[in-house]
């Protein structure tokens, strides 16, 4: 069950990445920053989601972590997930296949309820942690 904070986030912050519909799949954009000390999510760029991926922009290596990042955040197959524009770019367009736009959009949006589980304060490749730190008082770390 989520908590009081993760409540209130969603009534007062709207979706802050734009899903659209095309061709029966869901599809948004991604800003990927490859390289880094680890996958996770940095939070919300231009209407789209930011990530950090520790792959390496080489041979496909970043673009395969995206694909398997967001499945596994987004709790579908890979096969689910297609990178349909952006494949040699640090922004790219991302279709999901087997969720609805809304379905999709609140997904994401949870991806960026803050929470404070990691000292990074993003969601990571492991599922924990958020974008934001936790209240006063509140979680540790």
């Amino acid at each position: 069950m989520a908590d009081l904070w993760t409540k209130v986030f969603l009534l007062l912050v709207p979706d802050m990445v734009n899903v659209d519909e095309k061709e029966g799949c869901a599809v948004f954009s991604v800003r990927v920053s490859p390289g880094a000390a680890k996958t996770r999510v940095l939070g919300e760029y231009a209407g789209g989601l930011k990530l950090a991926v520790s792959a390496a922009p080489e041979k496909g290596k970043a673009n395969k972590a995206v694909v398997e990042f967001l499945a596994d955040a987004l709790g579908v197959k890979k096969s689910d997930v297609e990178i349909v524009s952006g494949q040699t770019s640090r922004d790219k367009r991302i279709a999901i296949r087997g969720l609805a736009p809304a379905a999709l959009s609140a997904k994401l949006s949870a991806l960026l309820i803050p929470t404070r589980r990691d000292k990074g304060g993003s969601p990571d490749a492991s599922g924990s942690g958020g974008l934001f730190p936790s209240p006063p008082g509140r979680g540790s770390g």
